[in-house]
């Protein structure tokens, strides 16, 4: 299970921000195929943060409070780096447990 948080660390995932690179896509292109209709850049801020598919998954581990702009902007501008480089086994826990039912859900359904 901790491989799926160093994947996501170094960019070795499934993600469309980084699958794109490999097929020269452009990054206006590597749109999330999860959520048809809307051009949302498939990367890491939008996995743990935006995309709606995960968001029941999401609210559990996190408890992320998505109602208040501010609130949204602060963990999209500091949260993402502080979480990305935790070493704390408490933060790390949930994270691993939230991306591996994520892929896991994200495999099935693209």
């Amino acid at each position: 299970m901790r491989r799926t948080l160093l994947k996501l660390r170094k960019g070795y995932h499934n993600l469309r921000a980084e699958t794109g690179r490999y097929d020269k896509s452009p990054p206006d292109e590597r749109i999330c195929p999860l959520r048809r209709g809307n051009k949302t850049i498939e990367d890491d801020t939008h996995l743990l943060l935006d995309c709606q598919r995960y968001s029941s998954m999401r609210d559990i581990p996190f408890q992320i409070e998505t109602k208040i702009d501010d609130i949204r902007k602060f963990w999209h501008e500091n949260f993402i780096p502080q979480l990305m480089n935790s070493y704390d086994y408490y933060v790390n826990l949930p994270l691993i447990i939230f991306l591996s039912s994520c892929f896991e859900m994200r495999d099935k359904l693209v």
